[in-house]
C-alpha cells in the first residue's frame, strides 16, 4: 500500500511540475530606439527590435485625406522630448498641434503598428498630449486586425474598415494624460494594431473608458508600446528527464522519513 501511495504522490507531483505554464514576458518597444526610412525631418516609416524577442515592428501613418475620405498615407516625424507625430497631406511640418497623432480640421490620424509576430497589445505610452486647445490630455482610440491574410487600406475609408468584419475596436481610452502610461486590457493576439486619435466610427457599444470620448480636439505623440509575442510564449514548460528524477529522489526521501517516524 505505501509503494502505492509513494507512485501516485510521485506522479500527481510530475504532473504538476510539467503541467506549469511559462511566465509571459512583456516586451518593450522603445520608439527612440527606432530606424527611420530616411534621413530626414519627414519620413515614412519607423522600424523598431523588440528588447526580448526578434519580433520587428514597423510603424506607418495614416489619416482620412484621400478623395471622398479614403485612407491615404501620411508623413511621419519624431522628437526625442515628445515622441512619433503624423503629418497628413493638409498639415504642415510645423503645425502645432497638427503635426501630432489629431483629429483637428476633422481628419482623422491613426499610426499602423506592423509586427512580425502576432502581439498581445499591453500598453502604449504617450508623451506630449492636447485636448482642445490647452488641456494636457488626448482621447485614443485602439484597433486590432482580426481578419486573415494581410491588412490594407488601399481605396478605403475609416467607416469601411469599422464595418469589414476583420478589424476589432480594442478599446476607447479618455483623458490619457501626457508623458503617461495606458494599460491595454485584451485577449486578442494580432499582427496589426492601429493607435489614433479618438474616432467615433471604431467606438465600442460595450465600452466604458471611451464613452464620454470627445472627437475632432485630440492630439498626441506616441513614445512606446508594450505587448506580448505569441510564439515567445510555449503553452507549456516540460522539464528535462534530470529535473524529474531530482523531484522523484526528493519524494521518496521525505515519504521515507515519514515512514520510520509513524
Amino acid at each position: 500500500m505505501f509503494k502505492c501511495n509513494l507512485m501516485k504522490n510521485f506522479l500527481v507531483a510530475a504532473a504538476l511540475v510539467v503541467a506549469l505554464p511559462a511566465a509571459a514576458q512583456i516586451d518593450t518597444w522603445g520608439l527612440s530606439n527606432g530606424v527611420k526610412s530616411s534621413n530626414t525631418t519627414l519620413f515614412n516609416s519607423m522600424t523598431i527590435d523588440g528588447l526580448l524577442n526578434n519580433n520587428s515592428l514597423t510603424i506607418t501613418g495614416w489619416s482620412d485625406t484621400g478623395n471622398g475620405g479614403t485612407i491615404a498615407s501620411g508623413q511621419l516625424k519624431y522628437d526625442n522630448s515628445w515622441g512619433l507625430q503624423l503629418v497628413n497631406d493638409y498639415e504642415g511640418v510645423n503645425d502645432n498641434p497638427g503635426h501630432s497623432i489629431d483629429s483637428f480640421d476633422t481628419y482623422f490620424d491613426m499610426v499602423l503598428l506592423s509586427f512580425n509576430e502576432k502581439v498581445d497589445l499591453t500598453r502604449f505610452n504617450i508623451g506630449w498630449a492636447q485636448e482642445a486647445s490647452n488641456l494636457s490630455r488626448a482621447d485614443i482610440s485602439v484597433v486590432a486586425f482580426t481578419g486573415t491574410g494581410t491588412a490594407s487600406f488601399a481605396g478605403n475609408t475609416w467607416g469601411g474598415i469599422a464595418n469589414s468584419g476583420d478589424w476589432s475596436t480594442i478599446g476607447e481610452y479618455r483623458d490619457v494624460a501626457d508623458y503617461s502610461y495606458q494599460d491595454v486590457t485584451t485577449d486578442v493576439k494580432s499582427k496589426y494594431w492601429l493607435v489614433g486619435a479618438y474616432n467615433p466610427i471604431f467606438q465600442n457599444p460595450g465600452e466604458t473608458t471611451g464613452k464620454y470620448a470627445s472627437e475632432n480636439n485630440d492630439g498626441f505623440k506616441l513614445a512606446s508600446v508594450n505587448g506580448i509575442t505569441s510564439a515567445a510564449v510555449p503553452q507549456q514548460s516540460v522539464p528535462e528527464p534530470s529535473s524529474l528524477a531530482i523531484l522523484g529522489l526528493g519524494l521518496l526521501g521525505f515519504l521515507s522519513m515519514r515512514k520510520k517516524h509513524s
